[in-house]
């Protein structure tokens, strides 16, 4: 793949192209270190990323094929009695949208919908409400910055700003299996005729509040 050269790239990404064009004696020289000082997961970093050959590539494909698999028997179990999910509303991101130039901070970010690209599911994208200053306050108690989900979600918390982000639109996916595409948008119409009906009846309620306070 190409890149450009003015767009950002996160630190891990970075360092994965690095080791990717590192000669294959110097490192399983640094694997070795890395695993002997207690780095186990960059060890394993080490000797991951590397030129892949065909033969290579047909394995892990092979290997995500089975893992495509097991998703779908999964998911085809997990409803009521065992019976299969229709379709999945979930986080599409963590964050609404961030200032130019700051993704590669958060990379890690596209979990909530890189798994679905694996799977090759049907997936839509819908707005349900929008950022307010007044409600949507960061928490504060993620000072503690010794587990690994604690730091991302420090790494998150960071960009995010409620008075600059006020009234950026905030969202959910709705996922459904792979060629389903119908599914994913009838679901998403029910969704959006719904939150359709809720701002319509929540709208004169808020008219009356606000007159009986004044």
């Amino acid at each position: 793949s190409t890149q450009s050269t003015w767009e950002p790239v996160e630190d891990f990404v970075q360092i994965s192209l690095t080791y990717g064009k590192m000669h294959p004696l110097l490192k399983k020289a640094l694997a070795y270190i890395a695993l002997k000082t207690g780095n186990e997961i960059e060890s394993k970093h080490l000797m991951l990323v590397k030129a892949r050959s065909a033969l290579e590539l047909y394995g892990i494909t092979a290997q995500r094929n089975a893992y495509r698999d097991q998703f779908s028997k999964l998911w085809n179990s997990s409803g009521p009695n065992d019976s299969k999910i229709d379709a999945l509303v979930c986080p599409v991101h963590p964050l609404p949208a961030i200032p130019h130039g700051t993704s590669k901070n958060i990379g890690f970010s596209t979990n909530y919908t890189s798994l679905y690209n694996i799977l090759d599911y049907s997936v839509c994208s819908i707005k349900v409400t929008s950022v307010d200053r007044s409600v949507d306050i960061p928490q504060s108690n993620f000072t503690d910055s010794q587990t690994p989900q604690k730091r991302l979600i420090q790494r998150v918390t960071r960009l995010y700003d409620a008075n600059a982000m006020h009234g950026l639109p905030v969202g959910v996916q709705v996922v459904a299996p792979r060629l389903q595409e119908e599914v994913a948008l009838g679901v998403t119409k029910v969704l959006e005729d719904s939150l359709r009906s809720i701002r319509e009846v929540r709208g004169p309620l808020l008219e009356i509040v606000h007159s009986g306070r004044e």
